[in-house]
């Protein structure tokens, strides 16, 4: 039975190091405060230690609350609604875009018979610098021998997969890692090149929204809003693009590669 705190297990296993650091470092100086005021009886420092108690657990219970919402909190797991959005069928060619985080993928596969998924790790030190990618990274399960699998190492301006190759390419919280927003144009460009025409991506990023804002503060500032996204894959020739959303914390967004009628008519347009 797959647990219903399976994804919120996964993200604490990589991010829970540096949050109950921060949480603990936010205790401990309710804990100085509240000792200080004890021992100066400068009784003023009391409401200021319970304040400061107050805002460490409410932001801790909404930190977890929203990874719950993010990952575990809808109907569907990631995986299952990966395949709806993306119409995908057990014999099409997927392509995962990662920095090492395999579930995703390894729980996609699960889905084919006689497709196959190619994970593509674009990992490099020097552009994802976060060290939580590095403790995802040491966390992910081993590669297992399957042949639905296959694994590959490339860059996020030279993917290693064959032009129009794929039915679908699936990038969760990846493209938000890349700083630049050329640098994201370029992958996106190296996905259109990689999909068939008709073929589909699926994009998966966290939002910037009141409810993010509310229940990560400060930690929200990293997330895009939804128009971004549109914009990002609007300039790349993506078409039908569906935007679904999860608890308003995450979104779910698919668009189409021009098929070639499609690509002449757009450039007769825009022309």
């Amino acid at each position: 039975m797959i647990s219903r705190f399976r994804g919120t297990r996964r993200f604490l296993a990589a991010h829970g190091p540096t949050f109950f650091g921060r949480v603990g470092l936010g205790l401990l100086g309710a804990a100085f405060l509240l000792f200080a005021a004890l021992l100066s009886e400068e009784w003023a420092l009391i409401p200021i230690a319970l304040g400061v108690l107050l805002l460490v657990i409410y932001f801790m219970g909404g930190w977890l609350w929203g990874i719950y919402l993010r990952h575990d909190a809808a109907d569907d797991s990631p995986d299952q609604l990966i395949i709806r959005l993306g119409s995908i069928s057990a014999g099409d060619m997927i392509t995962v875009i990662d920095l090492g985080q395999r579930h995703l993928a390894l729980d996609l596969s699960r889905y084919m018979s006689t497709g196959r998924v190619t994970v593509a790790d674009i990992f490099n030190p020097q552009i994802f610098d976060r060290s939580v990618i590095n403790r995802w990274r040491a966390v992910m399960p081993k590669t297992p021998d399957d042949p639905r699998l296959v694994w590959r190492v490339g860059s996020f301006n030279l993917l290693p997969i064959q032009d129009s190759s794929q039915d679908a390419v699936v990038l969760c919280e990846v493209l938000s890692e890349l700083v630049q927003e050329g640098d994201q144009k370029i992958l996106l460009e190296e996905v259109y090149r990689i999909l068939r025409p008709g073929g589909r991506i699926i994009l998966v990023e966290p939002l910037r929204s009141l409810i993010n804002r509310l229940l990560l503060g400060w930690g929200a500032r990293r997330y895009r809003p939804l128009k971004t996204w549109v914009k990002l894959l609007e300039q790349t020739d993506y078409l039908r693009l569906k935007p679904v959303k999860i608890n308003d914390v995450v979104v779910y967004l698919r668009g189409e590669k021009l098929e070639p009628m499609q690509g002449i008519q757009l450039s007769l347009i825009r022309d």
